[in-house]
């Protein structure tokens, strides 16, 4: 509560400040740690509709769609998420968004989704760091469809890639 209060006093005081975008930011994760979700959402949609500021409206929308996706509001966290690929496709959170909505799709058994997703994954973001999670995922995906073969390739893959993965224990 004191650094929420002291965020408040600032943004109020300081509204017109280079770093009350930022401030506005710290503000949402303050009220979110306080379990006041829908509170903390709003403050993360306003921050990814008005700032100036690409990486912060980055920030802000994967923020968000956690907290849609916590809140069982796959939907609108797809949206949310989406936002960062269609208009931020070369951020530095882009591969996260494109695994959160793979993951999504395949949370909701929407495999033709998922697999779509976690090869777009694949194929765009190579040396990202959810690369065998993405790889595991698009298995888990080929295998909720029936294609054995195709997911035993995905392991297979996994496996001589990331010999070292959390993962490779599932992918056997």
């Amino acid at each position: 509560p004191a650094a929420r209060n002291v965020l408040e006093s600032l943004l109020k005081e300081y509204p017109s400040s280079d770093l009350a975008d930022e401030g506005r930011y710290s503000l949402g994760w303050a009220v979110l740690k306080s379990g006041e979700d829908g509170q903390a959402l709003a403050i993360f949609e306003e921050i990814a509709d008005s700032s100036p500021d690409e990486l912060l409206k980055v920030r802000a929308f994967c923020t968000a769609g956690d907290i849609l996706m916590e809140n069982g509001e796959i939907d609108r966290a797809i949206e949310s998420y989406d936002q960062v690929l269609s208009n931020y496709p070369s951020s530095i959170h882009a591969y996260y968004a494109q695994y959160q909505i793979a993951a999504l799709h395949l949370k909701r058994d929407k495999t033709d989704g998922a697999i779509l997703g976690f090869q777009a994954l694949n194929a765009n973001f190579p040396q990202s760091s959810f690369r065998d999670d993405g790889l595991y995922g698009l298995g888990t995906a080929y295998m909720k469809k029936k294609d054995f073969e195709d997911a035993l390739k995905v392991y297979e893959e996994l496996l001589k890639s990331y010999p070292e993965s959390a993962l490779k224990q599932r992918a056997y």
